[in-house]
């Protein structure tokens, strides 16, 4: 009952405090007079991913970086199979040929990258550094392009957000770094004390647990948009937080602690590199992902679960 409490307390704490560094950031940036568009493409991307960063920050500190690698790997292949999947099953995605064009090869070429490094059983810091190169280069290629294809900024480009002072902006800013912290703490230590009990390793627990627990405001985010006929949001999250997990959380965990890979199997590498090899032969077709399409995702990913529990 106590691993389970930890758990679900820190997914819960991990949710409110992205919540909260979302509000007091946005509302902080807008005051400072940083364009909605720009605040749209960092400050919520990063609120988005913030449970898987602080997650696996927390698993390295603490020497299980098994569980880091995990949760990323895992975070990876759940948002393209399972969140896409979802999605496209409850109605079809239109998809910009922009993201076609733009994002999706970087996924591409970074997935790669990633898939080459994890070849020596090692993440080591200097290719830790180059991951968070990689991700800097796309934050500043992202926003010149936003900026070219939009010259107006628009506050529709954030979320609604009521109107919130500086001093209230900076508590909801301090207490969600705090939730955060928190929940990350509560849910390393549960997802720990579980692979005990199940006899699994902390690297199974984070590809599958800690994956889809840490990635459930994206799961709620992108149903509800779906079903609202905003398809062209589930997909660029998805893109967005991929990149975000493998350039800038796993090049920052890898950059300050190194990161052992012994634990990552070639099923695992090639399903991570074939999840992201498979949009773009789906988004191509007629530009759209349709039910058929999402379906097929989906069971991807339970035959990789299924392969994962008795493999």
């Amino acid at each position: 009952m106590h691993t389970w409490l930890l758990l679900g307390g820190g997914l819960l704490a991990l949710y409110l405090g992205a919540e909260a560094l979302v509000r007091g950031s946005v509302a902080l940036a807008l005051r400072w007079g940083v364009a909605p568009l720009v605040v749209g493409i960092t400050i919520l991307a990063f609120g988005t991913s913030a449970p898987e960063w602080v997650v696996s920050m927390q698993a390295a500190h603490d020497g299980e970086s098994g569980l880091a690698l995990g949760n990323v790997i895992g975070s990876n292949i759940a948002n393209l199979l399972f969140v896409l999947g979802l999605a496209a099953v409850i109605k079809p995605i239109k998809v910009q040929r922009q993201l076609v064009r733009r994002e999706i090869p970087v996924l591409l070429i970074g997935t790669l990258v990633l898939a080459l490094m994890l070849i020596n059983h090692e993440l080591s810091r200097w290719e830790g550094v180059l991951l968070l190169v990689g991700f800097v280069a796309f934050i500043g290629y992202a926003v010149r392009a936003a900026h070219k294809q939009a010259t107006r900024a628009r506050h529709e480009d954030v979320p609604a957000l009521p109107h919130i002072g500086r001093i209230p902006a900076w508590w909801w800013l301090g207490g969600g770094l705090v939730a955060l912290w928190v929940g990350a703490r509560w849910l390393v230590g549960g997802a720990l004390a579980l692979a005990l009990q199940l006899g699994w390793s902390s690297y199974v627990i984070g590809l599958t647990l800690v994956a889809i627990g840490t990635s459930l405001p994206e799961i709620a985010t992108s149903i509800v948009a779906s079903a609202r006929g905003k398809g062209e949001l589930v997909l660029g999250n998805a893109v967005g937080s991929n990149l975000f997990n493998m350039l800038a959380i796993l090049g920052l965990t890898a950059a300050l602690f190194g990161i052992d890979s012994r634990q990552v199997t070639p099923v695992d590498t090639v399903l991570l590199v074939a999840s992201a090899l498979v949009c773009l032969p789906i988004m191509r077709t007629g530009f759209v992902i349709s039910r058929r399409e999402g379906a097929g995702l989906l069971a991807g990913y339970a035959g990789y679960l299924v392969w994962l529990a008795w493999g």
